[in-house]
């Protein structure tokens, strides 16, 4: 019989490549096997192993799964070059540069599928800029603020949980109060403000206490008109979910395993539990307490040019249910008239910001607006060569509309001259014009029309009524009552002159501009 071989001992290729082969055996145990292996002297390699293994004991534990390669779908080459420092860093990127980056990519005109190619509309993101970037960004300084402009990665939910509560209770006048300036951080702020509740609630008690045995009632109503207004719940839920759609960013862009601001969102029932136990904001209707503005400075004969607006802004909403935005931007040529009645155009056009493609829109002229010199107004405008009813106003830095800043003059008009209610604002005016189509039993079709905010229900509506006739637009307006009488016009016709009429046309397709009367010389 052939002598009996001992099969030779398996050569090691390297101490890495032994480790990854070893199936089923942890770096630690496999150390462990070589120094409890008595038959035979360990190798060179397998002595080497013993060091790197204790030396692993010591370690800290950290993950050491692999990370997906980078799933970047956008078109790289826009991007700045702070955007593409950042993406460069993968998990690494701190949160500011997170944040950063998604509002570049919003303002280019992405969308937030960024887990698939998408095309770019570049107006959408002016429109996202204007409209959404201030919010985004003051929601973005808060979380850097309290979270910490730390690594991405390194961001846990547990934090993001914390984080919440504390937005949750800052001031809602923050910054534009003198004892709410955020001078030391949001979570000093917040802080304080609890304290002041504190100290103004005790204070209120004490005083109570000095005037003798206060009433249950007395001293919840010291609790109450202690408190500090804290960010409103939709203001909370907007920071909230913006977080989060940085992280679902990063995330589809596979920079990151999971998504720390997952818990940043909340289902419909979820917000209308929380909006329950607040204080109810929303507009109100326009009654008589309209009289009282009507019996301001501008509408009893103080009306100057700069005034203009403030002097039709309202007027016009009322009685003809425009937005802000779609009244300051009207210009001489939107005026015209169909078979003697007329209208004005509300137009989606270059430098005109309409709420979408579905705001442009005719609306007859309230006879009331008629009487108070609505058209003679028009007439000098177009007599001046004025590209606009209204051309000294100027629009706002941070949303470029003209409403940004007219609101603000208007709120202050109220306040100044004590016609100021809350809810009571100027889009209210609107809201009470649409009331009105309601209870005069409007057609659904004639108030879509005016209103035009939502798309029409009935089919043959939307396909084939192109337009409504601006005669059954004025019979339907013209329901609208609302009393003029204590209001003196600047441009009121006279009655002791009845000047001629003079005409004037327009190019394309509003038919003949209504003739205006000019104003007695």
């Amino acid at each position: 019989m052939p002598a009996a071989t001992t099969p030779a001992e398996p050569k090691m290729a390297c101490p890495v490549q032994n480790q990854v082969e070893t199936l089923g055996v942890e770096p630690e145990t496999a150390a462990l096997n070589f120094e409890n292996n008595s038959s035979r002297a360990p190798s060179s390699q397998e002595r080497a192993l013993v060091p790197a293994a204790q030396a692993q004991e010591t370690a800290p534990m950290r993950s050491v799964t692999s990370r997906e390669e980078p799933q970047i779908l956008i078109d790289q080459s826009l991007l700045s070059d702070e955007a593409r420092t950042a993406l460069a860093k993968g998990p690494n990127i701190e949160l500011r540069e997170a944040f950063d980056l998604y509002f570049e990519l919003k303002e280019l005109g992405y969308g937030d599928l960024f887990g698939t190619r998408q095309k770019r509309f570049p107006d959408k993101g002016k429109d996202w800029k204007r409209t959404s970037g201030g919010n985004a960004r003051k929601g973005r300084d808060i979380w850097v603020d309290v979270l910490g402009n730390q690594p991405f990665h390194q961001i846990e939910w547990t934090e993001v949980d914390g984080v919440l509560n504390v937005i949750r209770r800052i001031p809602k006048y923050h910054g534009k109060k003198k004892n709410l300036l955020n001078t030391k951080g949001f979570r000093d702020l917040v802080e304080r403000a609890d304290e002041q509740e504190l100290a103004a609630a005790t204070a209120a008690k004490e005083l109570l206490a000095a005037r003798g045995k206060a009433t249950p009632a007395e001293l919840e109503r010291a609790d109450l008109d202690a408190k500090i207004p804290r960010l409103r719940v939709a203001t909370f839920l907007r920071h909230g979910r913006m977080a989060n759609r940085v992280g679902k960013m990063l995330k589809s862009m596979k920079l990151i395993e999971r998504n720390p601001f997952e818990i940043c969102s909340w289902t419909n029932d979820e917000a209308k539990d929380m909006k329950a136990n607040e204080e109810d904001r929303s507009r109100m209707l326009w009654d008589d307490r309209i009289q009282k503005l009507f019996a301001s400075p501008v509408y009893q004969g103080q009306c100057e040019g700069k005034d203009y607006p403030l002097f039709w802004g309202p007027l016009i909403a009322r009685l003809a249910g425009c937005r802000a935005e779609e009244m300051l931007q009207l210009a001489p040529e939107d005026f015209g008239s169909e078979n003697g009645v007329a209208y004005f155009t509300v137009r989606n056009v270059t430098g005109n910001h309409v709420k979408s493609t579905a705001g442009e829109r005719r609306i007859a002229v309230h006879p009331k607006l008629v009487e108070l010199g609505l058209l003679h107004f028009v007439e000098m405008r177009r007599g001046q060569k004025q590209s606009r009813l209204f051309p000294n106003l100027n629009r706002g830095q941070t949303k470029e509309t003209f409403s940004e800043l007219y609101s603000k003059t208007f709120g202050y008009y109220r306040k100044t001259n004590d016609c100021y209610w809350p809810g009571l604002d100027f889009h209210a005016l609107r809201t009470t014009f649409h009331n009105d189509l309601g209870n005069l039993l409007c057609p659904d079709m004639v108030r879509r029309r005016l209103m035009w905010h939502e798309k029409p229900v009935d089919e043959g509506d939307g396909s084939y009524t192109r337009e409504i006739w601006v005669k059954t637009l004025h019979e339907v307006i013209s329901r609208i009552d609302l009393d003029i009488s204590r209001i003196k016009s600047p441009f009121a016709a006279s009655e002791a002159a009845a000047p001629e009429t003079v005409p004037t046309q327009v190019q394309g397709d509003h038919g003949n501009v209504v003739g205006f009367r000019r104003r007695p010389a």
